[in-house]
């Protein structure tokens, strides 16, 4: 059976968001068509193939060892630093803390966003906590928010059951 590899990643917009679903996307491809267990060389070899031309040039750039130039690892974090750089998590916890539920938005919708924020965030232990959290002081209904705040020992799971 073939499997699809993905899209070659796209250095327009938002290159961190890109790269993380190109390599997640890359890394479906490899399980899917069984070659995760093909060497080093090889899983770059096609890596190289399907990043595209553009990402070739950026990975001629690199200044890896010999060692490392052989490593899959070494070149998933070689792109890794270049894509994205620097993390900035003051700014991340900034729109995580900074979310609210816009009046016409679906609950479903902002406690997906939500948890996508939360990600980046790096809460780590606390994040189901935090999701909650937001969520409690971000809700657009006041009538909710109240009645969540009188549940005892809130946490996500009963949140959930309560919206």
């Amino acid at each position: 059976m073939e499997f699809k590899p993905p899209a070659n990643l796209s250095l327009q917009g938002n290159l961190s968001e890109n790269w993380r679903k190109f390599k997640q996307n890359f890394e479906i491809y490899l399980k899917a068509s069984d070659k995760c267990g093909k060497d080093d060389k090889a899983k770059i070899a096609i890596l190289l193939n399907i990043i595209g031309e553009e990402s070739v040039g950026i990975y001629n750039t690199f200044t890896l060892s010999e060692t490392e130039r052989v490593s899959f690892q070494s070149v998933l974090k070689a792109f890794e630093d270049h894509c994205s750089p620097n993390k900035n998590i003051v700014f991340k916890r900034l729109k995580f803390y900074s979310r609210v539920q816009q009046e016409a938005e679906g609950f479903d919708q902002f406690l997906t966003d939500i948890k996508k924020s939360s990600k980046p965030s790096e809460f780590d232990a606390l994040c189901e906590e935090m999701i909650r959290d937001r969520i409690v002081l971000g809700i657009y209904d006041k009538a909710i928010q109240e009645r969540l705040l009188r549940v005892e020992d809130l946490d996500l799971s009963k949140f959930m059951s309560s919206c």
